[in-house]
């Protein structure tokens, strides 16, 4: 494995080369360019990769219409927001198989995470160890903590584990 400094710089240098928007559409990930809090570009991100399956227009859709139900920031809301405002708020929400439930269960479980970590970025970086060959554990670490945060209880809410 290389050593992570080498490793981050690296990814550091792809990031200066292909972050720019005229890169990202039309893919989901052009959502984040409405944001300039990382909080709102974070949960923003996260919603978009969750729903990225099936067609490139539904998938453009079905993030828009979370993100629109969320207002102008997705962190207030999530911050702002219970449970059960949440669920009222995407009842009747469906991507393909995915339901208003699945989404209230996935919001849910990253409101609790950040709420007890701070960030989605920083519980990830606590499922990460120093002999980690990959960023699986973390991902894996990461998922179950909202899963086990929201209503998935046995589920995947939208979040397959990598294990």
């Amino acid at each position: 494995m290389k050593d992570r400094g080498i490793l981050k710089t690296e990814l550091d240098n792809l990031y200066e080369r292909y972050d720019r928007r005229d890169y990202v559409d039309p893919d989901p990930l052009v959502f984040l360019y409405r944001y300039d809090r990382p909080a709102d570009r974070e949960i923003a991100g996260f919603i978009a990769s969750s729903l990225a399956f099936g067609g490139v227009g539904q998938i453009m859709r079905s993030v828009g219409t979370v993100l629109e139900r969320m207002g102008d920031s997705p962190y207030r809301f999530l911050m702002d927001t219970d449970k059960n405002e949440i669920s009222r708020t995407f009842g009747g929400f469906r991507h393909r198989w995915a339901s208003g439930d699945d989404m209230t269960g996935t919001l849910a479980g990253i409101k609790k995470v950040i709420k007890k970590y701070g960030s989605l970025e920083k519980c990830f970086l606590d499922g990460f160890g120093d002999n980690d060959e990959d960023i699986m554990p973390a991902l894996s670490f990461l998922v179950s903590k909202i899963d086990r945060s929201g209503r998935c209880e046995g589920s995947n809410c939208l979040l397959p584990s990598p294990e």
